[in-house]
């Protein structure tokens, strides 16, 4: 209705002056009382008030101004049938142009309302970045709100953007106080920022949240896996073992702790997915995984495996960092890329012979190719 209006309104300002009444008749105009004037000349003349010298100068001065005024004094006249013609040419012309180019630049299908403001179709594929539009404008308008802070942390995580999510649970620790389920998630956003690297400030937050919650499993994971990634063995195995016996209202952490136990002791895993997982220190869902990772958690994954290739490839690393990658690539079910990341990795610790027989020792214990 608005559209049609515009339309009406530029036609009618358009046909105006074709349809504003004819201007009345002119009164005489200057011209022609300059055509009145050699006759009064003549006159003058005659009756002696004009002498003859002066008469053909006046005669030459009322000549000129005619001259310059032309036919000024007679308004143009248009055909009438002209004027019709015109004014439905512009009253068919506007509508039909302004509709075929809406036509080809308009958007009628596009919601009235911005993204942030849209309803939330949960099974549309682009309904969690809406969600997430929708906190951030919400945090845009009002930074201190720790229930948005705390919900996309998580969202951030599992959408892959790390050093977003670790930001988030840092505000969220900031603006609620201190929360040990929190901090460990933290923690673990750290870790995946990293590139499945239990770092000292993720360690340091694992700490914090048993100082804050003792007993709580993905701390105590995580911090046993540190050991792990440190090179001691003896207390990695110490605490994963210590962790069996308290794991029962967990499942899916008692699950990924048998399989680490299981490696580090050369067992075969009991489940390949959960080796999977931890073999990248993948942060792990507080839901069972019996029936293996969903489509998300194994994105996840593979972009935590592709983010500490590329780590090494750009910075390189150590045998143990190495060893993982290799390791993840084969529980991943991708055996060209694990052959190709053995040859990097002898490539780049070619001059550690302690790093050599490491990588000797696992190509022969998952049946790769040997030197």
């Amino acid at each position: 209705m608005i559209l049609a209006a515009m339309i009406c309104f530029a036609a009618l300002v358009a046909l105006w002056p074709l349809l504003r009444p004819k201007p009345r008749r002119r009164e005489p105009s200057d011209a022609a009382f300059f055509r009145t004037q050699p006759s009064e000349i003549e006159r003058d003349v005659e009756r002696g008030q004009l002498p003859a010298t002066e008469a053909g100068a006046a005669r030459a001065e009322v000549a000129r101004r005619l001259m310059a005024l032309g036919g000024r004094d007679e308004p143009r006249r248009v055909d009438p049938r002209l004027r019709r013609g015109a004014a439905i040419a512009i009253a068919v012309l506007i509508p039909v142009v302004v509709v075929a180019a809406y036509a080809v630049l308009g958007r009628p299908d596009l919601p009235d309302a911005p993204l942030a403001t849209r309803q939330i179709d949960e099974a549309a594929p682009d309904a969690v970045e809406v969600a997430v539009t929708r906190v951030e404008a919400e945090i845009t308008a009002s930074p201190d709100n720790a229930k948005a802070w705390s919900a996309l942390a998580p969202v951030y995580l599992r959408l892959g953007r790390y050093d977003d999510a670790v930001n988030a649970y840092r505000q969220a620790l900031r603006l609620r106080g201190e929360d040990g389920m929190m901090r460990a998630d933290l923690g673990e956003a750290e870790m995946a920022a990293a590139g499945g690297i239990v770092t000292a400030e993720a360690r340091a937050d694992f700490d914090r949240a048993l100082a804050d919650s003792p007993g709580l499993p993905m701390a105590r994971f995580y911090l046993a896996l540190a050991a792990e990634q440190g090179g001691d063995t003896a207390k990695a195995i110490e605490a994963y073992q210590s962790l069996l016996g308290e794991l029962g209202d967990h499942p899916q952490w008692l699950e990924v702790d048998k399989a680490r136990l299981a490696a580090l002791k050369g067992e075969t895993p009991p489940s390949p997915t959960a080796a999977a997982a931890v073999a990248q220190a993948t942060p792990v869902e507080d839901a069972p995984t019996a029936g293996g990772p969903d489509k998300g958690q194994q994105d996840m994954i593979r972009a935590m495996v592709a983010r500490l290739a590329d780590r090494l490839a750009d910075k390189g690393g150590d045998a143990d960092e190495w060893m993982r990658l290799i390791r993840s690539y084969v529980v991943l079910q991708e055996p060209e890329k694990a052959v190709a990341a053995l040859a990097s990795a002898r490539k780049a610790l070619m001059a550690d012979a302690s790093a050599a027989a490491k990588l000797d020792d696992l190509a022969r214990e998952l049946g790769l190719p040997q030197q």
